[in-house]
Parts: C-alpha cells; sequence; structure tokens
C-alpha cells in the first residue's frame, strides 16, 4: 500500500524519558502525586505534587503526549471535574481546565499528536478529539446503537487509525473499531467473554487484553474486526482480578497492570509474544492511571521531508540485538541500506532475495535510522529503526 513517510533526520524531543517510564497517579494520605513505577521491584518514585487535585475520575481519563513529555488526565478539584495535564519532568501542572465528564478512554496519537476519546451526548456516543488546553472536544462521528460503554475498554491502533472499544448493544457487549478520520464505524462483532484491560502495542500493531475464565487470567491476542482472541500465555499462580485504570504496554512489548495474588495487591508484567511473566511484585492498592511513556512513531520535532514510498515493517523496534525487516513482496538480487539521522550510510548488503531480511546490530549505535531496500534498481520500501 502507498503512503508518505517521514524520514528522519534530528534526535528525539523527549531526550532524557524512557520508552519504558512508567507513569501513574499516587494518592498519598488525601494527596496526588505523579509518580513513576519500577515495575520490577514495584517502588513507586514521586515526581512531584499536583496541587488542587481532590481524586482521580474512573473511565480510562488518562495519557501520556510523548511530544511534549506531558500527563494528561480527568480528575476533580472537589467542585468541578477538570482536565489536568502535568509537566513529567517536575509534576506542574500546564493547564486544569473544566472537563465534561462523560468523555472516556482518552488515547493519545502520536502519529497526528491528537487526543482521541468517546463522548456521550444525550445518549448518543461519538468519537471526538479533546483539546487539552481548554477541554473542549470535536465530533469526528457517532457510533450508533451504542447505549453504554464497559470499563477498560479502550485502545487506539496508531498505524492502521482505528480506535476500538467496548460497547453495549441490545445487551450484548460488543467491540467497536472506528476509523479516526472519518468518524465511520468499520466493524462491531458481538464481544461476550469476559476481556478487560484492553492496550494496543504497536510492536506488533495487536491489541491485548486479560480473559478470566473462571480460573485463571489469561494474555489474549485479540481481532478487533472479528471480536475472536486467542490465547498467549495463561498467568500462573495469579488470581483472576483486575484493577481498573491499570493496564499499559511498553515500547518492549512488556504489558503491565494491577492484579491479586492470594488475596494481595500486586503489580504484574508479562511478555505479550510468550504470555510469560516476567514480574510479580508486592504492590499498593492506591495507584491510579498507570500508563507507559512509549509511542509507536515519536518523532523529532523539526528537520523533516516527505518520499512516496512503500513501508517496511520491522520487529522488535526498538532493537537491541538483532530484528526482522519485512516487506509485501519478494525480491531477488535486491539490497538493503541503514542511514543514520545525518544521512551517512552506516551498512549495506546486497545479493537480498525473498521479503524479509535479519538485520545484527554489530557496530550499529544507539539512535535512530532509516532503512531503505531496493529492488532492480529502484527504491521501494524504507522506514525507521530505532536501535536501543
Amino acid at each position: 500500500m502507498r503512503k508518505s513517510i517521514v524520514i528522519l533526520l534530528l534526535l528525539w524531543s523527549f531526550l532524557g524519558y524512557s520508552q519504558n517510564d512508567l507513569y501513574c497517579l499516587h494518592d498519598t494520605a488525601g494527596f496526588y502525586r505523579l509518580a513513576t513505577i519500577n515495575t520490577a521491584t514495584g517502588v513507586i518514585s514521586n515526581v512531584g505534587q499536583l496541587p488542587g487535585v481532590s481524586f482521580y475520575v474512573l473511565g480510562n481519563k488518562q495519557c501520556i503526549n510523548t511530544h511534549d513529555s506531558t500527563y494528561t488526565f480527568s480528575g476533580h478539584d472537589g467542585t468541578n471535574a477538570r482536565l489536568y495535564t502535568a509537566d513529567l519532568a517536575t509534576g506542574n501542572i500546564v493547564s486544569n481546565p473544566i472537563f465534561n465528564n462523560v468523555v472516556v478512554g482518552l488515547r493519545y496519537n502520536c502519529m497526528d499528536s491528537t487526543i482521541y476519546a468517546i463522548e456521550e451526548v444525550t445518549g448518543n456516543y461519538y468519537l471526538v478529539t479533546v483539546d487539552k488546553a481548554t477541554g473542549l472536544t470535536t465530533q469526528k462521528g457517532i457510533v450508533g446503537g451504542v447505549t453504554a460503554y464497559v470499563g477498560d475498554g479502550f485502545a487506539l491502533d496508531v498505524k492502521r487509525g482505528m480506535y476500538h472499544f467496548f460497547g453495549l448493544f441490545n445487551s450484548n457487549i460488543h467491540m467497536y473499531s472506528v476509523d479516526i478520520t472519518t468518524g465511520l464505524v468499520t466493524a462491531s462483532p458481538q464481544f461476550p467473554d469476559n476481556v478487560t484491560g484492553v492496550v494496543y502495542n504497536c510492536n506488533d500493531s495487536t491489541v491485548y487484553g486479560l480473559w478470566e475464565d473462571g480460573l485463571d487470567y489469561k494474555l489474549e491476542r485479540i481481532i478487533p474486526n472479528t471480536g475472536t482472541h486467542s490465547t498467549i500465555g495463561i498467568l500462573s499462580n495469579i488470581d483472576p482480578g483486575f484493577v481498573a485504570e491499570s493496564a499499559s504496554i511498553s515500547r518492549n512489548g512488556e504489558y503491565t497492570y494491577r492484579g491479586f495474588s492470594s488475596s494481595n495487591s500486586v503489580l504484574v508484567t508479562i511478555d505479550v509474544q510468550t504470555g510469560n511473566v516476567i514480574n510479580n511484585v508486592a504492590f499498593t492498592n492506591n495507584v491510579s492511571g498507570i500508563d507507559y511513556y512509549a509511542c509507536c512513531s515519536d518523532s523529532p520535532t523539526v528537520g523533516i521531508a516527505e518520499v512516496e514510498t512503500n513501508e517496511v515493517s520491522i520487529y522488535p523496534n526498538p532493537f537491541r540485538d538483532k530484528t526482522q525487516i519485512t516487506w509485501d513482496e519478494k525480491i531477488q538480487n535486491g539490497s538493503i541500506r541503514v542511514y543514520d539521522i545525518t544521512g551517512k550510510l552506516i551498512f549495506t548488503e546486497g545479493k537480498i532475495s525473498g521479503n524479509s531480511y535479519h538485520l545484527i546490530r554489530g557496530n550499529i549505535d544507539t539512535g535512530i535510522y532509516l532503512v531503505e531496500v531496493e529492488a532492480e534498481n529502484k527504491m521501494v520500501w524504507k522506514g525507521k529503526l530505532i536501535a536501543d
């Protein structure tokens, strides 16, 4: 499929932040603080107090803007619901406009620097964009037939431009897929199973969630268009139980959520590719709004140019030792090239055949790179590569 790809020419705009930082709202003796979480130990480190915030408002009403490094959430000052935006480095509140309580499922899209959400207006549900500075929403399209949203069932596929959420229709749960460009519903299959903690993983452009089958919790890979899901792994020795507003996936493909083990609160981290539990640590019960500082396409703020080409698929990306680069047509006697952000060629190999290539890191330094795959002396595939 033909599309425009932005070629990256400068360093990240968010130097100093890690794509694996996990942020949250920490309620300490009635005072809310912006904090980070160590998923290996469960230790919480405060970033800064959030003055005036009385409580956090449920409804998956938080997201992180990775381009200006801010954390946006819906809270209450004791009188009014507000849309707070705090600086990730200091915790300082940069804006706090009055906010409509019927807006839920805030999801940030780093492809277009826009917050998307679902809003209920006089009994109808709409896909909307949210202006965090003013708290105002703009309708993109109506989602017909929905009578209520279902909590912890919101995910934004930034690569396909699709917003997914669970809603009720005729007393049945459906998984709705809405095109963020047109606002049109593209699919709404019935989704009867007890799946929660739905999160999008940009490494494989897949939606994941937790399924309680009555005995165990299972990590599930979900196909939104059909409403089907398949088990990646069973979470052994972890009791079924999910705490609202607590699921997020890092750029390393680690799914983290708050749950239970022998009735105690724990923080669980799972590898989404294998379903294996990476960490299962004791955790506090006064944390909400868990969200990784991660984005599928964070880019520099200046110095860009556009080219018309096809896009490669790269996984894992970011990578450490090796990664697989895949394109959609088989080639013969092609070549692959990797350029750094200055345009300098740092790796090349010829006589490439097939539709994939395993790249070994070797002497490639940490940074952002442009990958080019060429067939028959014609450039046909490009993509962004990140060495971690």
